[in-house]
């Protein structure tokens, strides 16, 4: 039901990426995400420094997201990911 002046957006879906196709986490079975492996984890961090979310971007599940941003601090830590984004 429409409530008077709101305004609904339906967003349309691009078909040409779809949540089964996850990256490499999910389909080549990592079992062990390294925080070491900054190359794997740059994947997953935006360009202004912020980690991705589990959505359809990223197509990670639940477990290995959980995984993801845990490595991923611990890079951060260590100074092997930036903190913030490079700066404009």
């Amino acid at each position: 039901m429409a409530v008077p002046g709101r305004v609904v957006r339906r967003v349309k879906v691009d078909a040409s990426f779809s949540a089964a196709e996850s990256l490499q986490v999910c389909t080549e079975k990592i079992a062990d995400i390294n925080y070491k492996d900054y190359r794997l984890l740059g994947q997953f961090v935006a360009e202004s420094g912020k980690s991705c979310g589990r959505g359809r971007l990223t197509g990670v599940c639940s477990p290995h997201q959980h995984r993801l941003a845990s490595a991923i601090k611990q890079a951060r830590n260590i100074a092997l990911l930036p903190f913030a984004g490079r700066a404009s």
